[in-house]
Protein backbone atom coordinates (compact mmCIF):
# COMPACT_ATOMS: atom_id res chain seq x y z
CA UNK A 1 0.00 0.00 0.00
CA UNK A 2 0.61 3.85 0.12
CA UNK A 3 3.90 4.36 2.09
CA UNK A 4 2.73 6.57 5.25
CA UNK A 5 6.45 7.11 6.97
CA UNK A 6 7.44 10.32 7.40
CA UNK A 7 10.07 12.22 9.03
CA UNK A 8 9.80 13.86 11.39
CA UNK A 9 12.17 17.05 10.97
CA UNK A 10 12.75 18.27 14.41
CA UNK A 11 15.66 20.06 13.75
CA UNK A 12 14.98 21.39 9.98
CA UNK A 13 11.64 22.50 11.60
CA UNK A 14 13.58 24.17 14.91
CA UNK A 15 15.82 25.64 12.40
CA UNK A 16 13.23 27.26 10.29
CA UNK A 17 10.94 28.51 12.50
CA UNK A 18 14.21 30.01 14.86
CA UNK A 19 15.48 31.62 11.32
CA UNK A 20 11.86 33.02 10.95
CA UNK A 21 11.71 34.13 13.90
CA UNK A 22 14.78 36.09 14.52
CA UNK A 23 14.16 38.02 11.52
CA UNK A 24 11.20 39.00 13.63
CA UNK A 25 13.48 40.20 16.51
CA UNK A 26 16.45 41.58 14.60
CA UNK A 27 15.75 45.41 15.35
CA UNK A 28 18.54 47.85 16.36
CA UNK A 29 21.42 45.50 16.74
CA UNK A 30 23.11 45.86 13.44
CA UNK A 31 26.51 43.77 14.82
CA UNK A 32 24.76 40.72 16.26
CA UNK A 33 22.24 40.67 13.45
CA UNK A 34 25.41 40.22 11.39
CA UNK A 35 26.63 37.46 13.01
CA UNK A 36 23.27 35.82 13.77
CA UNK A 37 22.99 36.06 9.75
CA UNK A 38 26.07 34.59 9.14
CA UNK A 39 25.58 31.59 11.69
CA UNK A 40 22.09 30.68 10.13
CA UNK A 41 24.28 30.48 6.55
CA UNK A 42 26.81 28.31 7.88
CA UNK A 43 23.60 26.00 9.90
CA UNK A 44 22.19 25.66 6.33
CA UNK A 45 25.43 24.52 4.79
CA UNK A 46 25.89 22.07 8.09
CA UNK A 47 28.51 23.60 9.46
CA UNK A 48 27.62 24.03 13.24
CA UNK A 49 31.26 24.28 14.52
CA UNK A 50 31.55 27.77 12.38
CA UNK A 51 27.61 28.56 13.19
CA UNK A 52 28.78 28.54 16.82
CA UNK A 53 31.53 30.87 16.37
CA UNK A 54 28.91 33.49 14.89
CA UNK A 55 26.76 33.22 17.34
CA UNK A 56 29.28 33.04 20.14
CA UNK A 57 30.16 36.51 18.49
CA UNK A 58 26.71 38.00 18.46
CA UNK A 59 26.44 37.57 22.31
CA UNK A 60 29.80 38.67 22.85
CA UNK A 61 28.31 41.94 21.10
CA UNK A 62 25.22 42.14 22.94
CA UNK A 63 24.91 39.62 25.87
CA UNK A 64 21.28 40.36 27.03
CA UNK A 65 19.85 39.50 23.42
CA UNK A 66 18.00 36.39 24.27
CA UNK A 67 17.82 35.23 20.68
CA UNK A 68 21.52 34.24 20.30
CA UNK A 69 21.48 32.08 23.31
CA UNK A 70 18.70 30.10 21.21
CA UNK A 71 20.54 30.30 18.22
CA UNK A 72 23.48 29.10 19.59
CA UNK A 73 21.46 26.51 21.26
CA UNK A 74 20.60 25.30 17.69
CA UNK A 75 23.82 25.16 16.26
CA UNK A 76 25.12 22.91 19.23
CA UNK A 77 21.47 20.56 18.92
CA UNK A 78 22.92 20.37 14.68
CA UNK A 79 26.43 19.27 16.20
CA UNK A 80 24.80 16.39 18.30
CA UNK A 81 26.02 18.38 21.86
CA UNK A 82 21.83 18.17 23.36
CA UNK A 83 23.09 18.90 26.36
CA UNK A 84 24.87 22.13 25.72
CA UNK A 85 22.14 23.06 23.69
CA UNK A 86 19.74 22.21 26.46
CA UNK A 87 21.66 24.77 28.84
CA UNK A 88 21.68 27.38 25.89
CA UNK A 89 17.97 27.90 25.55
CA UNK A 90 17.71 27.45 29.17
CA UNK A 91 19.70 30.83 29.24
CA UNK A 92 17.71 32.28 26.77
CA UNK A 93 14.48 31.64 28.47
CA UNK A 94 16.38 33.36 31.42
CA UNK A 95 17.43 36.46 29.57
CA UNK A 96 13.82 37.07 27.80
CA UNK A 97 11.27 34.71 29.82
CA UNK A 98 8.82 35.84 27.14
CA UNK A 99 10.64 34.82 24.65
CA UNK A 100 8.97 32.30 22.16
CA UNK A 101 11.81 30.36 19.92
CA UNK A 102 14.16 28.88 23.02
CA UNK A 103 10.76 27.24 24.28
CA UNK A 104 9.71 25.99 20.86
CA UNK A 105 13.52 24.73 20.23
CA UNK A 106 13.72 23.26 24.08
CA UNK A 107 10.03 21.45 23.23
CA UNK A 108 11.43 20.38 19.84
CA UNK A 109 14.45 18.68 21.36
CA UNK A 110 13.04 17.10 24.25
CA UNK A 111 10.64 15.39 21.34
CA UNK A 112 13.39 14.50 19.57
CA UNK A 113 14.43 12.53 23.02
CA UNK A 114 11.21 10.85 23.67
CA UNK A 115 10.61 13.08 26.23
CA UNK A 116 7.33 14.09 25.38
CA UNK A 117 6.05 14.90 28.36
CA UNK A 118 8.79 17.14 29.05
CA UNK A 119 8.54 18.74 25.74
CA UNK A 120 4.35 19.54 26.31
CA UNK A 121 5.24 21.01 29.97
CA UNK A 122 7.80 23.04 28.08
CA UNK A 123 5.74 24.12 25.12
CA UNK A 124 2.58 24.76 26.95
CA UNK A 125 4.08 27.79 28.73
CA UNK A 126 4.58 29.46 25.06
CA UNK A 127 0.56 29.31 24.88
CA UNK A 128 0.85 31.54 27.68
CA UNK A 129 2.09 34.27 25.72
CA UNK A 130 0.43 33.28 22.19
CA UNK A 131 -2.67 31.00 22.86
CA UNK A 132 -2.95 30.35 18.88
CA UNK A 133 1.00 29.91 18.01
CA UNK A 134 1.32 27.94 15.20
CA UNK A 135 4.29 26.12 15.32
CA UNK A 136 3.82 25.68 19.20
CA UNK A 137 0.18 24.16 18.62
CA UNK A 138 1.88 21.40 15.87
CA UNK A 139 4.52 20.34 18.17
CA UNK A 140 2.28 20.32 21.28
CA UNK A 141 -0.13 18.23 19.00
CA UNK A 142 2.56 16.09 17.87
CA UNK A 143 3.89 15.66 21.54
CA UNK A 144 0.77 14.26 22.54
CA UNK A 145 0.22 11.96 19.74
CA UNK A 146 3.88 10.35 19.84
CA UNK A 147 2.84 9.76 23.70
CA UNK A 148 -0.17 7.52 22.62
CA UNK A 149 -2.57 10.14 23.97
CA UNK A 150 -4.49 11.18 20.83
CA UNK A 151 -7.44 13.08 21.85
CA UNK A 152 -5.43 15.85 23.46
CA UNK A 153 -3.35 15.75 20.37
CA UNK A 154 -6.66 16.56 18.75
CA UNK A 155 -7.31 19.26 20.73
CA UNK A 156 -4.51 21.06 19.73
CA UNK A 157 -4.09 20.13 16.34
CA UNK A 158 -8.10 21.54 16.06
CA UNK A 159 -6.95 24.68 17.54
CA UNK A 160 -4.16 24.56 14.62
CA UNK A 161 -6.69 23.75 11.75
CA UNK A 162 -8.94 26.86 13.12
CA UNK A 163 -5.99 29.63 12.91
CA UNK A 164 -2.75 28.33 11.22
CA UNK A 165 -2.38 29.52 7.68
CA UNK A 166 1.18 27.40 7.32
CA UNK A 167 0.76 24.87 4.49
CA UNK A 168 3.72 23.03 5.76
CA UNK A 169 3.04 22.37 9.35
CA UNK A 170 -0.20 21.37 8.77
CA UNK A 171 0.77 18.83 6.21
CA UNK A 172 3.06 17.64 8.52
CA UNK A 173 0.55 16.81 11.56
CA UNK A 174 -1.59 15.01 9.16
CA UNK A 175 1.14 13.52 7.99
CA UNK A 176 2.13 11.77 11.05
CA UNK A 177 -1.88 11.51 12.13
CA UNK A 178 -2.17 9.09 9.04
CA UNK A 179 0.79 7.27 9.97
CA UNK A 180 -0.23 6.87 13.33
CA UNK A 181 -3.22 5.38 12.37
CA UNK A 182 -5.79 8.49 12.64
CA UNK A 183 -6.88 9.04 9.47
CA UNK A 184 -9.96 10.74 10.46
CA UNK A 185 -7.75 13.54 12.25
CA UNK A 186 -5.30 13.70 9.20
CA UNK A 187 -7.89 14.69 6.79
CA UNK A 188 -9.17 17.89 7.81
CA UNK A 189 -5.30 18.68 8.01
CA UNK A 190 -4.71 18.04 4.64
CA UNK A 191 -7.92 19.86 3.32
CA UNK A 192 -6.86 22.94 5.38
CA UNK A 193 -3.28 23.24 4.02
CA UNK A 194 -4.50 22.62 0.46
CA UNK A 195 -6.85 26.33 0.61
CA UNK A 196 -4.34 27.91 2.80
CA UNK A 197 -2.01 27.03 -0.48
CA UNK A 198 -2.97 25.40 -3.26
CA UNK A 199 0.56 25.40 -4.80
CA UNK A 200 2.34 23.30 -2.23
CA UNK A 201 2.33 20.12 -3.70
CA UNK A 202 3.43 17.72 -0.37
CA UNK A 203 -0.03 17.83 0.50
CA UNK A 204 -0.81 16.51 -2.94
CA UNK A 205 1.24 13.80 -1.88
CA UNK A 206 0.03 13.43 1.09
CA UNK A 207 -4.03 13.45 0.50
CA UNK A 208 -3.42 11.29 -2.46
CA UNK A 209 -1.82 8.84 -0.02
CA UNK A 210 -4.70 9.30 2.38
CA UNK A 211 -7.16 8.29 -0.34
CA UNK A 212 -5.21 5.59 -1.54
CA UNK A 213 -4.76 4.02 1.81
CA UNK A 214 -8.79 4.10 2.10
CA UNK A 215 -9.00 1.99 -1.18
CA UNK A 216 -10.30 5.35 -2.80
CA UNK A 217 -7.71 5.22 -6.19
CA UNK A 218 -10.30 7.37 -7.79
CA UNK A 219 -9.63 10.19 -6.06
CA UNK A 220 -5.97 9.84 -5.00
CA UNK A 221 -5.37 9.80 -9.17
CA UNK A 222 -7.13 12.77 -9.29
CA UNK A 223 -5.57 14.53 -6.31
CA UNK A 224 -1.86 13.10 -7.87
CA UNK A 225 -3.21 14.46 -11.60
CA UNK A 226 -3.77 17.82 -9.53
CA UNK A 227 -0.66 17.86 -8.21
CA UNK A 228 0.87 17.62 -11.91
CA UNK A 229 -0.59 20.33 -12.95
CA UNK A 230 0.92 22.41 -10.52
CA UNK A 231 4.13 20.60 -10.98
CA UNK A 232 4.17 18.86 -14.32
CA UNK A 233 7.91 17.12 -13.65
CA UNK A 234 6.84 16.10 -9.95
CA UNK A 235 8.21 12.21 -10.15
CA UNK A 236 6.89 11.43 -6.74
CA UNK A 237 2.93 12.01 -7.96
CA UNK A 238 3.90 10.21 -11.66
CA UNK A 239 5.27 7.05 -9.61
CA UNK A 240 1.88 7.27 -7.40
CA UNK A 241 -0.35 7.26 -10.00
CA UNK A 242 1.03 4.37 -11.51
CA UNK A 243 0.78 2.55 -8.59
CA UNK A 244 -2.82 2.90 -8.32
CA UNK A 245 -3.70 2.46 -11.65
CA UNK A 246 -1.35 -1.01 -11.13
CA UNK A 247 -3.27 -1.82 -7.89
CA UNK A 248 -6.99 -0.81 -9.52
CA UNK A 249 -5.84 -2.82 -12.16
CA UNK A 250 -4.98 -5.89 -9.90
CA UNK A 251 -8.30 -5.72 -7.87
CA UNK A 252 -10.63 -5.51 -11.02
CA UNK A 253 -8.61 -9.01 -11.97
CA UNK A 254 -9.00 -10.46 -9.13
CA UNK A 255 -12.68 -9.66 -8.08
CA UNK A 256 -13.34 -10.97 -12.01
CA UNK A 257 -12.03 -14.61 -10.97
Amino acid sequence: MFNKKIRLTILVVLIAASLFLCGQALVGVFDAEFYNERGFAALEKNEPAAAQRYFMMAIAVDPQWAISYNNLGVSFLQAGEPKKAQAMFSKAIIKDPALIEPRLSLGSMYIGERKFEAAANVLKQNLIRDAFHGPTLHLLSVAHLLNKDPQQAQVYAQTLLEHSEDAAILTELGSLFAQEGYANAAFPCFIKAQKVDNFYTPVYIELGKWYGNQNLFPQAISVWQDCLLVDPNNEECKGYIQQALRLMKERKKSKAQ
